[in-house]
Formats: structure tokens, sequence, C-alpha cells
């Protein structure tokens, strides 16, 4: 089962982009929650000792405005932490 299927059998939501309002739900979950494979993100993970494996990390992003929320190492903890964005 891929990512977006588990997300889609479990009905995971993914917010509007709170920058440009761009309906993320109509979108294909694989088209919004992208590793990330950044040289950063990776020191800072083996600074904290977790496991790095195949899925070294997943944060959403607006494929409108290129907006991205927070990073986790499991798709739906990074979903709910873009999904707790504060817009003004």
């Amino acid at each position: 089962m891929t990512i977006s299927e588990r997300l889609q059998s479990e009905k995971v939501k993914i917010n509007d982009c709170p920058f440009c309002g761009c309906k993320l739900s109509e979108f294909p979950y694989v088209m919004i929650v992208q590793p990330v494979r950044s040289d950063e993100y990776l020191l800072a993970k083996l600074n904290k000792g977790d496991f790095l494996g195949g899925e070294n990390g997943y944060h959403v992003h607006c494929i409108n405005c290129g907006a991205s929320g927070g990073r986790d190492t499991i798709p739906e903890v990074a979903i709910n932490k873009w999904n707790r964005r504060v817009t003004l």
C-alpha cells in the first residue's frame, strides 16, 4: 500500500494552504506529502539519534505557492503539523 492509499483509507484531511488558499485536499497526497532529504534535516536527525531508513522525513508542500509545513518521520504527523498552522 502506498502512502497516498494509506492516507486516503484513513481519511486524513489536509487543510488548505494558509498563504495562497490552494485547496490541497483536491490533489493526490503523493503530490503534497513529500519526502524531505535535505542535508540539514538529515544532520538534525543524526544528532537526535533517530533512525534513518528509507523514509527519513516528510512535510506537506503547497504545489501552488511552495509553502511547506513542519517535518516529521511519519506522514500523518507531518500533515497534523501542517493542519495546526495559524493564519492571520
